[in-house]
């Protein structure tokens, strides 16, 4: 798919830019620089790290609105979440407890995992996602928009030995802008050549102000992505390209029934046939003969769930971003930094299948649920047992379609204050700089589903019909599509709404200059700090999810915290210079 922009528009208001014109031109050469991959300031650089630095023309020339999607794009990049990824329903609560960042964009470098990729702001840690089904260890790059951004460096080498174990795959850092004396404002707006659908709306205003002694800068940022339905593209209209119903579903409408039938001893595999109106005809002494309404399950029996999905998910983002700096004297200066950033996406699934037997493989309650001869609507005229000695009922495999797709909807707020000082003196003859930081950040979440089903009420429906009352629903899962009615739908069904919550406070102090002069290649530079960090976290699923009622994976109630205290020194000896 090639996306076209159609209107892109990037325009100083000349208004507000009297003096944006003149910054440009008087720009200084700085005689110490932070390069990410190493902390301490050097002119002279050039070779110490594999340091790729994208500028703010870099990103705008790739018309590309999302820090994420950008990084992507790098050959150093694995795979990881964007707004293509739209399989929260499926993947559900990983073993980690780091939850499915639905939603959210993430870098991988080198394959090795978004979790250790480390990703600071302006040399300072960024949080942690909240993905409202886990506790996650990696960036929600989502969460810093794209107007803030003065340049990226992205250290494509892994920095354990400067930055710790979550550095082991990169760093990426980003810088924000600082020097920035008018306004900015950027809109953009685009959709997918020939399909028009997948429409892109982005819109962005910066302006900034220098004072004498003061200077702030102030970012208003939003972001709209429109969904690209599977249904729309012929690629996506099947789970493989071009593999028909071989890799679809055997949880169909019509539905799946394996059992062995303690009349004949016959173990059988059926599915109903397509087409089938009021109650299935059952003929025990030959299950898919002339007076069964069923024959034996095979791939042309599956259900195609992929046009149900997303290609493209939806998501629409909203920003703000303030810094204002002040400097104090000729050698001091202090900063404080305040963000904003709230998110709405959507994933979408296939109607929920319900699997239930002991041959259903969920490792949960559905592996227990029998149905009984006694339920209205079973047509096979015995006890499907999944439990006992007696047990005989491996497995039923039903799609509702009735209850429509399942919504997975996310809402993601971010906050983030920033202060500190920085500064710089002379010892003897060597200058030296020097920094003190604060940080104090939240990442919330909540996701709201809709779509899924109670296995506790399937069960009590399903079972035997005197166990079935008020406000129980004797259920339907034989006659194919259509046969659940709203009552039996508003009986089994619920919305669920998991949470979850991450903060991180840092507090770190730096120095970094030049000692003596080790040999004629140069001086002996150093840095050195102290950091002290706290990290929590909490995820808080669904009541009935809790409880284990759920159809889908289960998942417990997590949380917890730790601290971080840390030292470090860094040198670097120059050996030799200007030699072959």
């Amino acid at each position: 798919m090639k996306k076209l922009q159609l209107a892109a528009l990037s325009a100083a208001i000349s208004a507000l830019l009297p003096s944006f014109a003149n910054a440009q031109q008087d720009e200084q050469t700085l005689d110490r620089v932070t390069v990410t991959g190493t902390r301490i300031k050097k002119a002279d650089v050039a070779g110490q790290s594999p340091v790729r630095v994208l500028t703010a023309a870099d990103l705008q020339k790739s018309g590309i609105q999302s820090i994420g999607e950008v990084l992507q794009q790098l050959t150093a990049s694995g795979n990881s979440l964007n707004v293509r990824f739209n399989s929260s329903g499926n993947f559900g609560y990983p073993p980690s407890g780091g939850g499915v960042g639905a939603g959210s964009a993430q870098v991988d470098l080198r394959h090795l995992g978004s979790n250790r990729v480390l990703v600071l702001v302006d040399g300072i840690r960024w949080i942690n996602e909240s993905s409202a089904s886990g506790v996650s260890a990696s960036v929600d790059l989502n969460t810093i928009p794209m107007a803030l951004v003065d340049s990226i460096e992205v250290l494509e080498d892994g920095a354990s030995s400067i930055y710790g174990s979550d550095a082991i795959a990169g760093v990426i850092n980003i810088i924000t802008k600082r020097d920035l004396d008018g306004g900015i404002a950027n809109v953009q707006y685009g959709e997918y050549f020939g399909e028009g659908d997948g429409e892109n709306v982005v819109a962005d205003v910066s302006y900034g102000k220098k004072l004498d002694a003061l200077s702030f800068v102030v970012s208003a940022s939003y972001y709209d992505q429109k969904r690209v339905n599977s249904i729309d593209r012929d690629q996506a209209r099947f789970p493989v390209p071009g593999g028909g119903l071989a890799f679809a579903s055997s949880a169909t409408p019509e539905g799946r029934f394996r059992f062995t039938d303690p009349r004949t001893g016959q173990a059988v595999n059926l599915a109903l046939n397509r087409g089938v109106v009021g109650r299935p005809r059952y003929d025990f002494a030959n299950p898919t003969g002339p007076n069964s309404d069923y024959n034996t399950f095979d791939n042309s029996d599956r259900f195609n769930f992929a046009p149900f999905n997303l290609v493209i998910t939806p998501s629409e983002r909203r920003g703000i971003f303030g810094q204002v700096r002040y400097e104090f004297s000729e050698t001091t200066t202090g900063y404080a930094k305040l963000l904003y950033n709230e998110r709405d996406s959507v994933n979408q699934a296939a109607p929920e299948p319900i699997f239930i037997g002991f041959g259903a493989g969920t490792g949960a309650r559905a592996d227990t649920v029998s149905i009984s001869r006694t339920n209205p609507f079973n047509p096979f005229g015995i006890d499907l047992n999944a439990t006992g000695a007696n047990a005989n009922f491996r497995f039923l495999g039903r799609r509702p379609i009735e209850g429509g797709p399942r919504i997975f909807e996310q809402n993601v707020q971010t906050t983030y204050f920033g202060a500190g000082l920085e500064g710089s003196f002379d010892l003897g003859e060597r200058p030296m700089s020097w920094d003190l930081n604060f940080v104090r950040a939240k990442n919330e979440a909540e996701q709201k589903t809709r779509g899924s089903y109670n296995i506790a009420n399937i069960a009590r429906g399903l079972g035997p019909v005197a166990n079935c009352t008020a406000p129980c629903v004797p259920l339907n899962f034989f006659g194919g599509p259509g046969t659940l009615t709203p009552e039996m739908l508003n009986y089994i069904a619920f919305n669920g709404t998991d949470t979850s919550e991450q903060n991180l406070t840092v507090f770190s102090a730096n120095i970094t200059g030049d000692l003596f002069d080790f040999t004629e290649a140069g001086p002996v530079s150093f840095a050195a700090g102290v950091e002290h960090r706290r990290l929590d976290g909490r995820f808080d699923p669904d009541a009935i999810i809790v409880r284990g009622d759920s159809n889908g994976v289960p998942a417990q109630p997590g949380g917890g915290k730790y601290d971080v205290d840390e030292v470090f020194a860094e040198f670097n000896l120059p050996l030799l210079a200007a030699q072959p």
